[in-house]
C-alpha cells in the first residue's frame, strides 16, 4: 500500500521511429533535484521534467516494439503529487567533492501544476519551508 508521503515519477520514453511509448514508474519519497545549472527551484523543477533527447552513443534507445536501437525523447514528470512534498536540492556532483555554492531562489510557496501528469482534483500550491 503506498503511503500519503509517496509519489513516483512516470519515466515515459517514446520511440522517434515508431512512436511507441514505454512506461515506468519509480516511487520516491523524496525529490532530489539538481542545482548546478539552475539558479531557481522553478528551473530545477523545469530542468527536471524537460524532455531528454536519447539520441547518441549511450544514450541511444532500444526500443521494445522495433527492436533495434533508434532516437528517442525521455521525460520524466510527477505522476500524483504527495500531501507532503519534501524537496532535496543536490549540493554535490557526481565524481566531484566539490560542494555547489550557488544561490537558489524560491518563493514561500510553488505551484506543482506543470510538473504533475496524472489527475489531481484540488491546486497543487505547496508552502515551503526550509529544513
Amino acid at each position: 500500500m503506498a503511503s500519503a508521503l509517496t509519489f513516483s515519477f512516470p519515466i515515459q520514453v517514446k520511440c522517434e521511429q515508431c512512436s511507441h511509448c514505454s512506461n515506468k514508474f519509480d516511487p520516491f519519497l523524496d525529490l532530489s533535484l539538481d542545482i548546478s545549472k539552475a539558479d531557481s527551484l522553478q528551473r530545477a523543477l523545469s530542468r527536471f521534467t524537460a524532455v531528454e533527447l536519447l539520441d547518441n552513443g549511450a544514450k541511444v534507445y532500444q526500443c521494445e516494439r522495433c527492436k533495434q536501437k533508434v532516437k528517442a525523447k525521455k521525460q520524466l514528470t510527477v505522476s500524483k503529487a504527495p500531501y507532503v512534498l519534501t524537496v532535496h536540492l543536490k549540493r554535490f556532483e557526481a565524481h566531484r567533492s566539490e560542494k555547489i555554492d550557488r544561490k537558489v531562489d524560491f518563493t514561500s510557496a510553488i505551484d506543482m501544476k506543470p510538473f504533475v501528469s496524472g489527475p489531481h482534483v484540488s491546486g497543487l500550491l505547496f508552502l515551503l519551508y526550509i529544513i
